[in-house]
């Protein structure tokens, strides 16, 4: 519960007086103003939905990521100014600082890991915020149209000499066996 003494129409102070336990209340109406805040202390979610970022290796790609937390210091959530707002700008600047230091390929390889690592950061600065961070995780990596085209094509090629390596292989194989003598067989 927060008071609030009003003379004059003016805020002279507000203080909290006590945080309130869940039922009914009744306050005398009176020349006392009193306020009650309410906080929902179930756990919530909060996404970065297409972050633009700069991987080290200065690929561009958007990124959606979410991070699920539960109020933990509801007097701590109501000191705050735009509580939401912080805690947002708090996991987008997480977020940037690292996947900024993996390249591209790291990136999609170890998404696992990123969620890990930014959770863990997000834990440590949870009592900052009054909140304790229970997940969090990659959702998409979306990347620009021309990448997509550039790693589709290097995937293709990939594709296409671990098939020409099969082929040889069983080829020799075949060889060392006698199943195979045509010269032109072997083309």
């Amino acid at each position: 519960m927060i008071s609030r003494v009003l003379r004059l129409g003016f805020c002279i102070m507000i203080t909290l007086q006590r945080e309130l336990s869940p039922g009914k209340y009744y306050f005398w109406k009176g020349p006392v103003s009193v306020m009650v805040r309410t906080l929902d202390v179930r756990q919530q979610q909060m996404e970065l939905l297409g972050q633009e970022i700069m991987t080290e290796d200065k690929v561009t790609l958007r990124l959606n990521f979410f991070a699920q937390y539960r109020i933990a210091g509801p007097v701590r959530v109501l000191e705050m100014r735009a509580f939401e707002e912080q805690l947002y700008v708090q996991l987008q600047l997480t977020v940037r600082e690292y996947v900024g230091t993996l390249k591209l390929d790291e990136l999609l390889r170890r998404k696992e890991e990123v969620a890990s690592f930014i959770l863990s950061r997000l834990r440590e600065k949870g009592e900052e915020f009054g909140v304790q961070f229970v997940g969090a995780g990659v959702k998409d990596v979306i990347l620009p149209g021309e990448m997509k085209e550039i790693l589709n094509t290097v995937l293709l090629a990939e594709k296409k000499a671990q098939a020409n390596l099969l082929r040889s292989k069983i080829i020799v194989e075949c060889i060392g066996l006698g199943h195979i003598t045509d010269p032109v067989l072997l083309g």
